[in-house]
């Protein structure tokens, strides 16, 4: 390909300009048509929903991440799956999908749904937290964070509410979002899990276990690394524990593996002040049984289970979940909260029980080393 140039000489005023022609080669080649088609697949589609339950002060999400070209046959299955979330015994139930898989709970998620797709899988996660303060801020905050997964800027409260849609799920009404970015590759809605992340428990029936076989939870701790954190604060944390599946909301994670099972460890901080909201001390008890079987504790027995705790120098509350021993998989939890300048900090160990009765020491040998700037 070449480019033909006309070049004007003057010679002189008296003089007839003369035109010469002469040819050079391109330097870049000619774009190609832009592939409207290609470029719609190669987005992300992050289909979510968030669940208000006012009367627990508890918030339930749903998500599941596709590629473009996936979106159109998967969004009306998202879409009936949300028209059939409903509370049975105060416990979260839906109707799954015809076609796809669920997998049980584990110290991450609520429950996960495996949605095909051709020859890959799809992952529609349920997770819950704890909410407080305006129901409109809440939600924009959680949309902004899935936003910054998705690679994108931030959003108005105002924008936010423009965005989502209304579902009234039995339920509850569940306000649907559809976003669009690129997610990082590690954190993609395929059927694998982000890198770092745990094996789901009981997958298979069996006990996942991590590439990487550390020490058996039963033998004592091994050597401390040297601190680790971030900005405002430090830990040690045992070599045993492996590093776990980070995210824009947490601090810290770790795997911690058993001889039967696993758990993991999170440190997370929210927005909040104490005695309200994420700094209720109660609500978040609450919930902690709950996610180990104990939801029929009453009030009095799980503020009996509360502890003073102090951690990094700064006063706070500490408790112990062991769920009921009989059944296939039985949990645990083990817990500490506590407020530092207008944030509601949580550590917090859960998953396979006897792995986390054996890693009680070790816990609170790291709530021991965190220190505060």
């Amino acid at each position: 390909m070449s480019t033909t140039l006309i070049v004007g000489l003057f010679a002189g005023c008296s003089d007839e300009p003369r035109v010469e022609t002469y040819e050079v080669a391109r330097t870049l080649p000619p774009r190609p048509p832009l592939d409207v088609q290609a470029e719609r697949a190669r987005l992300d589609h992050m289909l979510a929903g968030i669940l208000l339950q006012s009367d627990a002060q508890q918030a339930w999400f749903f998500k599941l991440v596709v590629p473009g070209g996936s979106v159109d046959e998967l969004r009306g299955a998202f879409d009936e799956f949300l028209n059939t979330v409903h509370f049975a015994d105060g416990k979260l139930e839906w109707k799954t999908p015809a076609g796809w898989t669920e997998l049980p709970g584990d110290a991450n998620r609520y429950a996960t749904l495996v949605a095909p797709d051709g020859d890959d899988k799809r992952e529609l996660t349920i997770t819950q937290l704890p909410y407080g303060g305006e129901n409109a801020d809440f939600i924009a905050a959680n949309v902004n964070r899935w936003l910054r997964q998705l690679q994108e800027l931030p959003l108005t409260a105002e924008q936010i509410a423009k965005l989502g849609r209304r579902i009234d799920s039995p339920a509850g009404a569940v306000t649907a979002f559809e976003l669009i970015g690129v997610m990082p590759t590690a954190s993609a809605g395929s059927g694998g899990m982000p890198a770092g992340h745990p094996p789901i428990a009981n997958q298979d029936k069996a006990a996942a276990t991590p590439e990487a076989t550390p020490p058996a939870a039963s033998a004592p701790p091994a050597a401390s690394a040297p601190p680790a954190g971030s900005a405002g604060w430090q830990y040690q944390a045992p070599e045993s524990w492996q590093p776990g599946r980070m995210s824009s909301m947490r601090k810290a994670a770790f795997v911690v593996a058993g001889e039967g099972g696993q758990a993991e460890m999170t440190v997370m901080d929210f927005a909040g002040q104490p005695g309200a909201g994420m700094g209720d001390v109660l609500m978040n008890l609450k919930r902690w049984a709950a996610e180990v079987g104990l939801a029929a504790l009453s009030d009095d027995q799980l503020m009996a289970l509360a502890e003073d705790r102090t951690i990094g120098g700064v006063a706070g509350t500490y408790a112990e979940f062991l769920g009921p021993a009989e059944g296939d998989a039985p949990l645990a939890t083990l817990a500490a909260m506590l407020p530092r300048d207008g944030k509601i900090w949580f550590f917090k160990l859960k998953g396979d029980r006897a792995t986390v009765e054996a890693q009680r020491k070790a816990f609170a040998e790291f709530l021991d080393s965190v220190k505060f700037d």
